[in-house]
């Protein structure tokens, strides 16, 4: 998912021209990841601003608003650093997917974990509570 957004941005920046980002988006951005590196930003919708970047060795994204308000971040983590219960609930309830990526998901109401599942072709994205449970799907292509 992190680098879904690292090559979607690096495609997009190679097809248009930089994505303008409000001040008080980069400020709020640069206060909260002061050691960020190989920042690409690009517009999620019309009043949402997401950046792929380095923080160290470590891929992450982090969203924000047009007023620079932090909605979330996303930390890529190995399959293996998902909490037991969110290991179990797709193993048991996704047993025949393929894991392909995992992430922490930090918002100011909590941590999720999010994963990225792929069966025949199809990819499936979860957000799960550290407790296992389903808290929504997505399905791509």
């Amino acid at each position: 998912m992190i680098w879904a957004v690292a090559i979607s941005c690096t495609v997009q920046a190679a097809a248009q021209a930089a994505v303008s980002v409000p001040q008080v988006v980069a400020d709020a951005f640069h206060a909260k990841f002061p050691n960020a590196i190989k920042a690409k930003w690009e517009k999620e919708n019309a009043t949402e601003y997401e950046c792929g970047f380095h923080n160290g060795a470590t891929e992450m994204s982090a969203k924000y608003d047009q007023t620079g308000k932090w909605l979330e971040t996303e930390t890529e983590i190995k399959a293996s650093a998902l909490p037991a219960p969110v290991q179990h609930s797709i193993q048991k309830q996704y047993s025949d997917f393929k894991l392909k990526e995992a992430e922490i998901v930090e918002t100011p109401e909590g941590k999720l974990y999010e994963v990225e599942l792929s069966k025949a072709g199809k990819v499936t994205e979860l957000r799960l509570s550290a407790d296992g449970r389903v808290v929504s799907t997505h399905q791509g292509d």
